[in-house]
């Protein structure tokens, strides 16, 4: 019988195989790219990415409504590896990335993130959105085991996911459930520092303000779905904001000295300005419910460019421009299919 790929990254690509462009290149670059497979969620009639260089390609059609999990999800549903992986199209993997992967989950854990490095580091916004969202999962940060994993950077056995059947949209969006509910099952959550990917993060400070709102509006709503929280608890945890506040800035303010961005005092009032947009946020979602937030984060998390600044926007074109020729030269059949 013919052995099948050792890892199936999935990414979304809202404009097809054009807006795939940079994490495919990182992933033809792995190390171990030929025991890798590549699904493409796309809108339908989308040209498909070309397969060179990887395991295999398969293509699942992005909804016109779908949400990030949803999308993730239907790719995750077509996965052929053991090991599967959500490769956002604007985070980058390093060439060591599956590898290191595979190593950690030796098949037998259930979860492993990877760390993230700055791939846009020249402004004090784009650090206070990396280290708003991921700051225990920045590089450099020490390998081991975790309570909780970056959300959209974490790896999972296949079966794992699958068994949530129907409802691995849902956990997908709102990753935290998919590590509370393994944690309560006794399964681990590693962080393994050597796997890194290049992370291209939110650098328009109003962006960045909108899409916060939005993901603790989201977050605050998803604890209560999961829970089935009564209008008590509901009522005490909105006014506990203040403690959560607190809590939350104590985390952030020890992540920030250990990661030590440029300009630290100014990266410290923007992480205050947003964990305070984001707990007033999730207080909404606990009183009020998802509303529309999930469906209008979805820029944010699926088509990064349009969320940088100038800057960035002209330097992640140059590096796109670098890639694109790089695929002209090694495989021909990569210019059609962008």
């Amino acid at each position: 019988m013919a052995r099948g790929p050792d890892l199936t990254a999935v990414t979304v690509g809202v404009r097809g195989a054009a807006s795939l462009l940079g994490v495919l290149a990182a992933l033809r670059r792995q190390t171990i790219a030929e025991r890798v497979e590549v699904v493409a969620v796309i809108p339908p009639g989308a040209q498909p990415p070309s397969p060179d260089g990887f395991f295999g390609v398969r293509v699942a059609e992005l909804g016109e409504a779908d949400t990030t999990g949803a999308a993730i999800a239907r790719g995750v549903k077509l996965a052929g590896a053991p090991v599967v992986a959500y490769s956002e199209e604007h985070s980058w993997p390093e060439a060591e990335w599956a590898e290191r992967l595979l190593d950690a989950h030796d098949g037998r854990r259930a979860a492993v993130a990877w760390t993230l490095v700055n791939a846009n580091p020249g402004s004090s916004t784009s650090w206070t959105h990396l280290i708003s969202d991921f700051s225990h999962a920045v590089d450099p940060t020490p390998p081991g085991l975790r309570r909780t994993l970056p959300w959209h950077h974490t790896s999972y056995r296949s079966e794992v996911l699958l068994a949530y059947g129907d409802e691995l949209g849902e956990m997908l969006e709102v990753e935290w459930r998919v590590h509370a509910d393994l944690l309560k099952r006794g399964e681990a959550l590693y962080l393994e520092a050597a796997a890194r990917s290049r992370h291209w993060n939110i650098s328009r400070l109003p962006a960045q303000v909108v899409t916060e709102a939005r993901g603790g509006r989201t977050f605050g709503a998803s604890r209560v779905a999961a829970g089935r929280w009564s209008a008590i608890r509901r009522t005490i945890y909105a006014l506990a904001a203040p403690l959560i506040f607190l809590l939350r800035l104590r985390v952030a303010g020890a992540d920030l000295r250990r990661i030590r961005p440029p300009h630290p005092l100014r990266v410290g009032a923007m992480l205050s300005l947003l964990l305070t947009v984001s707990t007033l946020a999730e207080v909404s979602g606990y009183l009020f419910g998802f509303g529309d937030a999930r469906r209008r984060r979805t820029g944010a998390e699926l088509d990064r460019a349009g969320y940088l600044n100038g800057a960035d926007r002209r330097a992640w074109a140059t590096e796109l421009d670098r890639l694109a020729d790089l695929e002209r030269r090694s495989i021909p059949s990569a210019t059609a299919a962008s």
